[in-house]
């Protein structure tokens, strides 16, 4: 089920956000759409978040973590990931 969110960006955010598509899309050897592109930038910051960084609040490692983990598991996205 999909929830509708609300952003508002600065026309350089837009831009990144155009390039990151470009790019996800490039790497998935087929189109995407922003929703996809971000949804993979999502999941690769949650990877970094965990692998990267000492995160001292074991409650919020564990948020982080089973946030990853119930977006795979419900992955919609097709092949847009890192």
């Amino acid at each position: 089920m999909a929830t509708d969110v609300v952003l508002r960006l600065t026309e350089q955010e837009v831009a990144a956000l155009d390039a990151l598509t470009a790019g996800v899309g490039q790497l998935a050897e087929h189109p995407v759409d922003p929703e996809s592109a971000v949804a993979a930038a999502l999941d690769l910051c949650l990877t970094r978040l965990l692998e990267d960084f000492e995160l001292p609040d074991a409650s919020v490692r564990e948020r982080v973590s089973q946030a990853q983990e119930d977006m795979r598991r419900h992955w919609s996205r097709g092949k847009a990931c890192f």
